[in-house]
C-alpha cells in the first residue's frame, strides 16, 4: 500500500489580484539614504570599508581596501572630528563593509529556485519584490542562523515557525526554500493586513509588528520614513532604521534565472523509511535527493532515524508510474 501525487514545475495561472509594492514611496532625503545603500550592493565589494556617518549616509569620510586595524582607522577618526568641533559627528561613525560580490553569490545561489519562490509570494498575496528580502537576511544561505535562533534564507525564529513549518530532530523545514518561502509570506501577509501598508510589512520582518505599532502610536504616523527618522526606542537601532531602505534599494533588481529545479514527483510512504532504503528501492541518487530535500537533517542522511509515515519526500529521475510499480514490488 502506498501514497503518491505527482508535483511538477508546472503552475498555473490563478485569476487573483497580483500584488505590487509601491513605487512612490520616499522624499528626496530617503532617497538619499538608499542611494547609500545601492552603492553598498552594486559598486562596493566585501574588500571595501567605507567609514560613513550613522544617520546621514549621504556623508562619507574615507573608503579603504581591505584595512589592517579597523580600531585603529575609526578612532583616527574620531579623534580628529573631536578637533574640529563636531563631537556628534565623531560619536556617530560607522564602518560599512561593500555587499557587492556577496550578493552576486546569493543570487548564483537563487538562481534555480527564484521563479517558483516568486510565485510562492504571490499566491500568499504578497508582493513578489518581496523576495529580495531574502538576499538582507541570508544571501540564499541556506543553513544561515542567527545567534538568536533564526535559520534559513528566510531567517525565521522557531516560534515563528511552530505553526507553519515542522521542526524536529530530523526534519527543519526552515532550510527548504519553497516551504520557508511559503511560511515568511504568510507572515509577511499577517503583518500587511496589521498594519496596513507593504512597506510597513517590510519593517515589521526586522523587528516585529509589535515594535512598529509602538512607532506608529509614537509618531502618530503611519508614513514609514516619519517613523524612521522620528521614533525612538533602544530596539530602534542603525539595523531598523535603514531595513527598508536597504530593501528598496535592492527591490528592482534582476536576477539572472536558471532554468529552475528540475522536474520532480513528491511521494509519501504509509509507514516510516529510512533513506537507505530508498535509495536501495528506488531509480534516484543520494546528490539528487539532498538537493530536493534540503531540509532533511543529519540523522536521516546517516540512517540513525527514518522519515516519518505520510511525510512528502521530492523525488526526481522517476515518472510517477514507475514509483507506483516500484512500491508495489517492495510491498510498500
Amino acid at each position: 500500500m502506498w501514497l503518491s501525487f505527482f508535483c511538477i514545475q508546472l503552475h498555473f495561472a490563478q485569476s487573483v489580484t497580483i500584488p505590487r509594492f509601491p513605487d512612490d514611496l520616499i522624499n528626496p532625503t530617503a532617497q538619499a539614504q538608499v542611494a547609500f545603500w545601492k552603492r553598498v550592493f552594486g559598486e562596493w565589494d566585501s574588500h571595501d570599508a567605507i567609514l560613513h556617518d550613522c544617520r546621514d549616509l549621504q556623508i562619507i569620510y574615507e573608503i579603504r581596501k581591505d584595512p589592517a586595524d579597523l580600531n585603529a582607522w575609526l578612532t583616527g577618526w574620531r579623534r580628529s572630528l573631536k578637533k574640529q568641533g563636531k563631537p556628534e559627528a565623531s560619536a556617530c561613525l560607522r564602518i560599512q563593509r561593500g555587499q557587492k560580490d556577496r550578493l552576486q553569490s546569493g543570487f548564483e545561489l537563487s538562481k534555480r529556485y527564484m521563479v517558483r519562490i516568486e510565485e510562492i509570494l504571490q499566491e500568499e498575496g504578497v508582493p513578489k519584490e518581496l523576495s529580495r528580502l531574502i538576499f538582507m537576511e541570508s544571501g540564499f544561505m541556506r543553513s544561515a542562523r542567527s545567534r538568536v535562533g533564526a535559520l534559513g534564507i528566510w531567517q525565521i525564529m522557531p516560534n515563528s515557525a511552530k505553526e507553519k513549518l515542522r521542526i524536529t530532530n530530523t526534519i527543519d523545514e526552515r532550510r527548504d526554500p519553497l516551504k520557508s518561502t511559503r511560511a515568511a509570506g504568510s507572515l509577511l501577509k499577517t503583518a500587511h493586513d496589521t498594519l496596513g501598508s507593504w512597506p510597513l510589512a517590510v519593517m515589521a520582518y526586522h523587528h516585529g509588528i509589535g515594535l512598529v505599532k509602538k512607532a506608529i502610536k509614537q509618531v502618530e504616523s503611519t508614513d514609514p520614513v516619519r517613523i524612521i527618522s522620528e521614533f525612538k526606542d533602544p530596539n530602534f537601532g542603525f539595523a531598523s532604521r535603514n531595513y527598508l531602505y536597504e530593501f528598496l534599494a535592492l527591490k528592482d533588481t534582476n536576477i539572472t534565472l536558471d532554468e529552475g529545479l528540475p522536474e520532480f514527483i513528491v511521494v509519501s510512504f504509509p509507514r516510516r523509511i529510512s533513506l537507505r532504503q530508498i535509495l536501495r528501492d528506488f531509480p534516484t541518487n543520494e546528490m539528487d535527493l539532498r538537493a530536493l530535500n534540503p531540509h532533511f537533517l543529519e540523522p536521516l542522511w546517516q540512517n540513525r532515524e527514518q522519515i516519518p509515515a505520510s511525510y512528502p519526500i521530492r523525488m526526481s529521475g522517476i515518472s510517477l508510474e514507475k514509483f507506483k510499480e516500484l512500491s508495489k514490488r517492495h510491498s510498500f
